[in-house]
């Protein structure tokens, strides 16, 4: 498994948040909206957890033996944030929110495209970041439970993040009120589990988990014929 240059993802990442954030910026000042404010918000906390595993990769090639029990803990928090990275995709629902303010005699204005490609710059963004922060963990694992093992952490992870996303735009909650408001939690806990949720969470699961094998098979289709798996 290629380790990435953490340089070379981490000025790609930065330059293309610029270039998100300045766009937005450009189109919201030209239109005098804030309504899509919150999608540098959202933006903001995508970089939480490729922060957390780059510190994790960070400390696992610095450290001789990485104490399993700081390995797990760094793990878990990075569970907690990284569904905010693909949760970007669902504020495209905000379209359809607001499709009446885009139509003009009974058609979308310019103004519902130039919405749409920003929604998707940043969702884009979202996405890369979760990649990047899914691979390092990934090739942590790799080394210390094998191949295999470390691809059903991969899939593991991926419902889990389609999980938060669920409990994030259906129930409003965030990574944080596993400690602020943890009966909030426990109640939508106990709602989602019904049929609609599950099925949101494994379509949503399975999205995730193909992003990843496709860039994952893209970014070793340059390496010489052999076994990725």
């Amino acid at each position: 498994m290629r380790e990435l240059s953490w340089g070379k993802s981490f000025a790609g990442l930065v330059i293309l948040t610029l270039v998100s954030v300045i766009a937005y910026s450009v189109l919201a000042h030209q239109n005098s909206k804030t309504y899509y404010d919150f999608l540098l918000w959202n933006l903001f906390l995508a970089w939480i957890p490729y922060i957390l595993s780059s510190a994790a990769l960070l400390l696992y090639n610095r450290l001789y033996r990485f104490p399993v029990i700081l390995l797990t803990l760094l793990a878990a928090v990075w569970i907690l944030f990284l569904p905010n990275a693909p949760y970007i995709i669902t504020d495209l629902i905000h379209l359809t929110i607001l499709k009446d303010n885009y139509s003009a005699e009974g058609w979308y204005t310019f103004f519902y495209w130039f919405d749409f490609l920003i929604i998707l710059l940043i969702a884009w963004n979202g996405l890369l970041l979760g990649f990047v922060s899914m691979y390092h963990w990934h090739f942590i694992l790799r080394e210390r439970l094998g191949s295999l093992l470390s691809w059903f952490f991969v899939a593991a992870v991926s419902l889990l993040s389609a999980y938060g996303i669920l409990l994030g735009r259906e129930y409003r909650l965030n990574s944080w009120d596993v400690l602020a408001d943890p009966e909030k939690l426990r109640l939508s806990l106990l709602d989602s589990l019904e049929a609609q949720a599950l099925a949101f969470c494994g379509l949503f699961g399975l999205l995730i988990f193909a992003v990843y094998a496709m860039m994952y098979l893209f970014l070793h289709s340059t390496e010489r014929p052999r076994s990725i798996w």
